[in-house]
């Protein structure tokens, strides 16, 4: 069974219509690049349009942190972020053409859930890093909580590295 046809009966045995967008939320991390991957062929199976999302954490209580006349300095960050997603959209391009790329600065979780609203994704597909323990309690987990709140259906992708 090719992956095509295996991707259609997945979505059948789980009831799920068709998908037409799917985002991928990436950090660039090889948890994120996997989940790259394995969204490209789903979008490519499926004729889907695939947009990539890149989130620029932004502290919530950024004002206080800043308040004396500092900036986050997302001056010089924002530029080298736009250019490594939409290098990134232009690789997966090669292999599907309705790549797209888009940049935010927010709260990951509360960024990813907005933006597959305003696309109307029919499918997240995101990569995780296989956190535990300490690590996990005090990082949390992005994906486990974008899993928790989203209305619609989120596939995750773990780091191959992370179960070595």
């Amino acid at each position: 069974m090719d992956d095509g046809m295996l991707a259609r009966r997945l979505l059948d045995v789980h009831g799920m219509n068709p998908v037409h967008k799917i985002l991928v939320p990436t950090d660039l991390s090889p948890g994120a690049t996997r989940a790259m991957h394995v969204a490209v062929e789903l979008a490519a199976t499926f004729d889907a349009e695939l947009t990539l999302l890149h989130v620029l954490p932004v502290p919530a209580d950024i004002a206080l942190w800043y308040a004396e006349g500092l900036s986050w300095p997302l001056d010089e960050i924002y530029p080298a972020a736009r250019r490594e997603i939409s290098a990134v959209a232009d690789a997966l391009r090669k292999r599907h053409p309705k790549v797209d790329s888009l940049l935010g600065a927010a709260d990951p979780r509360t960024q990813i859930l907005e933006t597959a609203k305003e696309i109307g994704a029919d499918l997240i597909i995101m990569g995780t890093h296989g956190r535990t323990g300490i690590t996990h309690l005090v990082l949390g987990s992005v994906a486990e909580r974008v899993v928790r709140a989203s209305p619609v259906p989120v596939l995750t992708v773990g780091d191959s590295a992370a179960r070595s």
